[in-house]
């Protein structure tokens, strides 16, 4: 039987030194699963998107690719990118071609560009290139059924859309016997909720001494001035800039994860990376009721939700860090069911379920 043959492409900048981003992260967990399934694979990453482009055009066209998966950077590709996207199957006869698409922000009037003309300009080349991707790709992949539907409105009929969210990693850990939270992610008044976050954990503390364990890049923190601000007056809050191989140490001292998103309609259609990687370390999480993060808490039960104001938020921290241990072990053992049924290695095999079309 021939073994499979694909060509994966990542067109984010990887840099394998510092690759602890949420695209990072889920393009490299991706491209080691498939590397598990003793595939032949032909791996198209780099730098920039000329350095890619080089790559690609070194690649024979006699290659017989059984699929090209391809993981995507935000927003509209860069020119060299944009090539590839457009010859690949111009090069590999017709190839059946699948894509992780990302981010669709501007599909709801957030602004986070420079500028008054690139804000008006950016839906509509955003637009156009979803039409570009879906003449030029089979299936096109996003992160929940709701970010999907939405996605539809904007593809066009010859290209699948279909759900991919991202996966937890299969690591072993040991609960945490230290009361804290824990909030890895962004800390951008636009999407973070983290001074939602802030103001409920500053009523935690009137209570009980609960530290706050943040997670955050250090650039981003260096331009925050309110969280600044705020770790200079609060001793319970404890800012860390950890890598991917070192946040262990900071949820080894926390007994519970946090989403505090809930401000706009865009991150209602979002599973983030942040979420697998609470389920990763076994941590039950408290969430604002807002669109698919809450619906996954729910219905999983690996933690519990309520509307977005601070007392209400406090609240449920002050509860669920204080859990008996029969309601502590009830959450666990449902967290560790999820663990298990949503792994990098199940998002891979359904990549290859739905690209791979078995020779007979």
């Amino acid at each position: 039987m021939k073994m499979q043959s694909i060509l994966f492409i990542i067109l984010n900048d990887i840099d394998l030194g510092n690759n602890n981003s949420g695209p990072s992260v889920r393009s490299l967990s991706i491209l080691n699963e498939f590397k598990k399934k003793g595939l032949n694979i032909d791996i198209i990453m780099g730098a920039n998107p000329k350095e890619r482009f080089l790559k690609f055009k070194e690649l024979p066209v006699t290659n017989n690719y059984d699929y090209c998966y391809i993981e995507s950077k935000v927003g509209v590709t860069r020119l060299y990118d944009t090539l590839i996207l457009k010859l690949i199957k111009k090069k590999f006869n017709n190839v059946k071609t699948g894509l992780y698409y990302r981010d669709m922000y501007w599909a709801y009037n957030i602004q986070i560009s420079k500028g008054k003309l690139k804000n008006i300009l950016v839906p509509i080349v955003n637009k156009w290139f979803l039409g570009f991707l879906s003449k030029n790709v089979n299936v096109i992949f996003g992160q929940s059924n709701s970010f999907c539907e939405k996605l539809k409105t904007f593809t066009r009929n010859e290209c699948e859309v279909k759900v991919l969210p991202p996966g937890c990693e299969q690591l072993p850990v040991k609960q945490s016997t230290k009361k804290g939270v824990v909030y890895v992610g962004e800390i951008d008044q636009v999407f973070s909720g983290i001074e939602l976050l802030i103001e409920a954990m500053e009523l935690v503390n009137m209570k009980q001494r609960v530290p706050l364990n943040l997670v955050c890049r250090k650039n981003e923190y260096q331009l925050n001035d309110y969280l600044q601000k705020v770790n200079a007056e609060h001793e319970w809050l404890n800012i860390y800039h950890e890598t991917k191989e070192t946040i262990y140490k900071v949820y080894n001292k926390s007994n519970l994860a946090i989403i505090p998103r809930y401000k706009d309609e865009y991150t209602k259609l979002c599973l983030p990376i942040k979420l697998f990687e609470y389920i990763t370390y076994e941590l039950p999480i408290v969430a604002i009721k807002h669109g698919e993060v809450a619906k996954f808490i729910e219905e999983k039960n690996i933690g519990m939700t309520c509307i977005g104001n601070p007392n209400e938020l406090a609240e449920k921290i002050l509860k669920t860090i204080n859990l008996d241990e029969r309601d502590k072990k009830s959450f666990i053992n449902n967290i560790r069911k999820c663990k298990k049924d949503n792994t990098w290695k199940e998002r891979v095999e359904f990549i290859n379920e739905t690209l791979y079309k078995k020779n007979t």
